[in-house]
């Protein structure tokens, strides 16, 4: 029986374990908390914090594990930690670094031919002042080590010396080693980007998890909308694919599940905003399963203990290819949550919601990606009629805030 360690037993992570158990392997799981709801489904549980690389190590010994898992992005690091130093199927740290840091991905963007900004990173409000004043203005405050839009903040002029010590502060705390990154603003021409996740296996990568993001104008860095399948032209899905492996090759990537943004900046050039070490969140995998058929989960797991069979069965597989959005909802301002008003004219096509705040809850305006309130999975006859719906969805689909 194959032995698969499972970094993290929250919510996030039962997915994960639930493949490995169809599968028939033995899970191990690690979390620091003795109550993690993955515990009832895991064969081992050993206690263990998920970004303490040596105990995860000595747990992986002592359980013999064939491979390591993980999607949260914090222990991502420890996944290739514990791969490479036991020869399992994974990445160097060195790679999965790459990814996680925001100045490491734009240093190899930019030599290795990748369209990047101009950047920085900073320790101090005072050095970011001081940076700030030789880049083109707007620029983006960002944590250098973070995921989820967390304390992004964009600033449009260099006067606004409060916005900017503002922003330092918030994506500090937010920042993993707490270092700030500054880059140059590159337009966004739409609201509709390109994202989704890519699986990489050795030399090859499947590329059935990318789609459309459409934003909103209120909230233009948060993603809002996930519209399947992606439909670019012909030369852009080229680009996509061209410059996506190049980043995964030149990063040093060989094995797992990656979240991609991207977009083409108004001079034509395809601006890889950030590849994240890790499945994407608001239940990715599941939207991509539910548009293709394809089991992100299972795809993850069973290549991580060196089963190849999923792998193979899906180069013969037949798409299912679904017209749909998984739309996630936001609050548009602070209140009291009252539930959520689905249009007549598209309760048809609402397939499934799910609502993450009870009636009655006190929310907070939208800030970043954490946000999200709820999700709706809405499919469509005609890509007429998805591009139709959601560009009014947030009409369509309310969440009554009062």
């Amino acid at each position: 029986m194959k032995k698969l360690m499972v970094l993290g037993g929250g919510v996030n992570q039962l997915p994960l374990i639930r493949a490995a158990k169809s599968c028939g392997y033995k899970v191990i799981l690690c979390d620091y908390s003795d109550h993690a709801p993955g515990i009832e489904l895991a064969d081992v549980f050993c206690r263990a914090s998920i970004i303490d690389s040596e105990a995860v190590l000595e747990a992986a010994k002592a359980e013999g594990i064939d491979g390591i898992v993980a999607n949260t992005e914090a222990a991502m690091t420890v996944v290739a930690y514990v791969s490479e130093t036991l020869g399992l199927v994974g990445n160097s740290l060195e790679a999965v670094e790459c990814l996680a840091s925001k100045k490491l991905f734009r240093k190899m963007q930019k030599e290795n031919g990748l369209f990047a900004p101009a950047y920085c990173e900073v320790t101090s409000a005072e050095e970011l002042l001081d940076r700030v004043r030789g880049m083109r203005f707007p620029v983006i405050v960002k944590p250098s080590e973070c995921s989820g839009t967390r304390g992004t903040t964009r600033v449009d002029s260099p006067e606004d010396v409060e916005k900017l010590l503002s922003a330092f502060e918030l994506c500090r705390d937010f920042s993993r080693n707490d270092l700030v990154t500054v880059e140059e603003y590159i337009n966004m021409p739409s609201l509709t980007v390109i994202e989704g996740d890519i699986f990489v296996n050795g030399d090859e990568i499947l590329w059935d998890g990318l789609f459309l993001t459409r934003r909103s104008a209120a909230a233009p860095m948060i993603p809002m909308t996930y519209m399947f399948p992606m439909r670019l032209e012909e030369e852009q899905t080229a680009a996509v694919k061209r410059d996506l492996a190049r980043a995964v090759k030149c990063a040093g990537i060989r094995h797992g599940q990656y979240n991609a943004e991207l977009y083409f900046t108004d001079g034509g050039e395809l601006f890889i905003i950030e590849i994240n070490a890790r499945q994407g969140g608001n239940q990715i995998p599941l939207a991509i399963k539910l548009h293709s058929g394809i089991d992100m989960d299972r795809l993850l797991v069973s290549t991580a203990v060196g089963d190849m069979s999923y792998w193979e069965e899906l180069k013969g597989f037949r798409r299912l290819n679904r017209i749909m959005a998984w739309h996630l909802i936001f609050p548009r301002n602070a209140g009291v949550y009252k539930g959520l008003r689905i249009s007549e004219s598209i309760a048809g096509k609402v397939k499934s919601t799910q609502e993450f705040e009870p009636v009655g809850a006190e929310l907070m305006n939208t800030s970043n990606a954490a946000s999200i309130i709820g999700i709706a999975e809405v499919e469509f006859e005609s890509y007429s009629e998805q591009d139709d719906i959601c560009e009014r969805i947030e009409e369509l689909v309310v969440p009554v805030v009062e």
